[in-house]
């Protein structure tokens, strides 16, 4: 019986018995042949044209490689034709245009410079960008790519291209879709998945921009994206960002605004008592460190206001200017003083009397003629002192009272404003709700 070929890499299949003194060098053939189909590359010049790759049975071919190199400098689109058996490919065009491989019923294009891997099941091409099949529910591409280091650490990792949401666990990276939009989901190893990104949460574009991150921009997460419910944010502008509420003291919807409820609860007001919240009122406050038992703001209970207040110190005063106060001293008691009466020196008193026994006015000497004495009222001698010095008493002491000047007040100097408070500058201050 002669000899057959396989459908696929067309080797060739000896029967019993035949080749006899040949069956190595043939059987050897088929091997490199075999390895043709695992590892070997092919180039193929395009020379502006279309082109068939041979298939040959038994025999060295184009068809039969792993890998497809075709060049040239094509002026248009070209087409290589492959056979109509399953194969897998890995093609690169470098033919200054795209490439069309075709199997005369099914093709795929490849770009000039791109290299992509082509399987083909005999009927239908599919490129490594159509693996998934957009029609089937659940139809996913799978890499599993390891790294090995001695052979004990390995590092994989599973792409899962998905049309639903079917798994959570079974993929490591996952872009999924449902025809409207687009999700790519983080899984932990032997975790749940964990979405990163959708379809209209990109900052700006219409699907993910290198430069975003879960949708956002950088200003975007500066501004709070990821941030945890109930950061407060202080802002330069007087409206607060995205995502967040001016700390203003407002009542604000207890569904509305569910998830910052969960976070300060009734802390800053209970608002009605069942349908709304207050939030925290920062207008015009400094925010001050809870105590929380350290002692500085012994007693203070988180999240309360505290009226300004001044440290005790004290203040040098001076009087408001000049002004006296009267003072009397009392007696010190019964007591003299000697006195010394100097003279007035020579001079005569003049004096009037009446004769008895004439009843006479007479004027004279106060001693008569017989030299005896006579009393006798003196008249003045006119205006005339006597110079004396008064003697001390001995020691004593005399008591002042110092009357008082009646109620009276004395102003201390002031300077200021109505309130202590650093250098300052006004900014809004908000508090993240979502």
């Amino acid at each position: 019986m002669a000899s057959t070929y396989s459908t696929n890499l067309r080797l060739e299949l000896m029967a019993t018995g035949e080749n006899r003194g040949t069956w190595g060098t043939k059987a050897n053939n088929d091997f490199n042949l075999i390895e043709q189909a695992i590892t070997g590359a092919t180039t193929i010049p395009m020379g502006d044209a279309n082109v068939t790759l041979t298939a040959n049975n038994g025999a060295t071919d184009q068809a039969r490689s792993a890998i497809l190199k075709f060049t040239g400098t094509n002026t248009a689109t070209r087409t290589a034709t492959i056979p109509t058996v399953p194969k897998v490919y890995l093609v690169l065009n470098n033919t200054g245009q795209s490439l069309i491989v075709s199997n005369g019923g099914s093709s795929v294009t490849v770009g000039n410079g791109e290299q992509k891997l082509v399987y083909t099941d005999g009927t239908t091409i599919y490129s490594s960008d159509t693996w998934s099949t957009k029609s089937a529910s659940g139809a996913r591409f799978n890499a599993y790519p390891f790294i090995s280091s001695g052979g004990d650490t390995e590092i994989g990792i599973n792409l899962d291209f998905h049309l639903t949401n079917a798994d959570a666990t079974d993929y490591a990276i996952r872009l999924n879709s449902n025809g409207t939009t687009t999700d790519l989901y983080v899984t932990p190893f032997g975790g749940s998945a964990r979405k990163i990104w959708n379809q209209g949460k990109d900052g700006s574009g219409s699907g993910m921009d290198a430069d975003t991150l879960y949708g956002l921009h950088a200003s975007d997460i500066i501004a709070g994206g990821g941030a945890a419910i109930g950061t407060m944010l202080i802002w330069p502008t007087n409206t607060p960002p995205a995502g967040y509420l001016k700390a203003n003291g407002a009542l604000i919807s207890r569904t509305t605004y569910a998830a910052l409820f969960s976070v300060i609860d009734t802390t800053f007001g209970a608002g009605n008592g069942t349908t709304t919240f207050q939030l925290p009122d920062l207008r015009g406050q400094f925010i001050r460190g809870w105590d929380d038992g350290r002692g500085l703001d012994a007693g203070r209970v988180f999240g309360t206001d505290q009226a300004q207040a001044y440290l005790a110190h004290s203040h040098t005063l001076t009087t408001d200017g000049a002004h006296t106060h009267t003072a009397s001293s009392n007696s010190t008691g019964a007591h003299t003083h000697t006195l010394d009466i100097n003279s007035a020196g020579a001079h005569d008193h003049t004096y009037s009397r009446r004769d008895a026994e004439s009843n006479n006015a007479d004027t004279g000497s106060i001693r008569d003629s017989a030299g005896g004495t006579t009393t006798a009222d003196t008249s003045s001698a006119g205006n005339h002192t006597h110079s004396g010095t008064a003697l001390s008493a001995g020691n004593h002491s005399h008591t002042i009272t110092v009357n008082s000047g009646g109620s009276h007040t004395h102003t201390v100097g002031s300077s200021g404003g109505t309130e202590t408070r650093p250098t300052n500058v006004a900014l809004l201050i908000c508090i993240k709700y979502e």
